[in-house]
């Protein structure tokens, strides 16, 4: 089964977000005798979102989100008597996910030291009582790619009256994530900084933040 999906819907500042999924699923069961059978399914996910996350200015300063998710899963019935059953699954998944600032490839009109490629483009910069500029601070944010192994066996024995049922699982968790807040740096004007009264666009316009953030390393470091 094939699935695509295309949407456009409003967003918080009357910008259109653009929304894509492809989605497609495919699964086997073959018998091969009385004893055993065996069947196997794999899913593929593929969705791209462009999306404003909080009131921006320009629809430039929207998001660009990104995600992958695969799963593929095999299973093996074997029957050697009517009191024994045999149930083994195996199964992995591996994910992915991008949230990145869609101006991100634009240069930086400010000489913060940043060379990091997915920091570029207009830091965050928020005049009080006014839309912000510059992208969501909370991104970019990277997952994956992440990876889930597991492997389940069960033995199931019927014995006079009894049924026993025994078996184990293994399962392996493999997770990589990170989170650039603030990693283009925030810059905030508020009022009555330089003189009482001062409004916060008269900061702005006289260049006097009340305060400016940058992250220091980032994932990993």
């Amino acid at each position: 089964m094939d699935q695509t999906r295309r949407e456009q819907r409003p967003s918080t500042a009357d910008f259109l977000d653009s929304d894509s999924s492809k989605n497609a699923l495919g699964k086997v069961d073959y018998h091969l005798n009385e004893r055993h059978s065996i069947s196997g399914s794999y899913f593929f996910g593929n969705d791209t979102i462009l999306a404003e996350d909080a009131p921006e200015l320009l629809p430039e300063y929207g998001t660009n989100i990104h995600s992958r998710a695969q799963a593929v899963a095999g299973h093996w019935a074997w029957t050697p008597s009517a009191q024994l059953a045999n149930d083994l699954r195996i199964g992995y998944t591996r994910f992915l996910l991008t949230i990145i600032p869609a101006n991100a490839s634009t240069p930086n009109p400010l000489n913060t030291g940043v060379t990091n490629p997915i920091l570029q483009g207009v830091p965050n910069v928020r005049i009080d009582g006014f839309t912000e500029l510059g992208g969501f601070t909370i991104f970019p944010k990277l997952v994956g790619p992440d990876n889930v192994y597991d492997f389940v066996d069960q033995i199931s024995n019927l014995h006079g009256n009894h049924a026993l049922k025994f078996g184990g699982e293994i399962r392996v968790d493999k997770v990589h994530q990170g989170t650039y807040r603030g990693g283009r740096g925030r810059i905030r004007f508020q009022k009555d900084f330089t003189f009482t009264g001062e409004t916060p666009l008269e900061s702005f316009l006289a260049g006097t933040p009340n305060s400016a953030s940058l992250l220091a390393g980032g994932p990993g470091s």
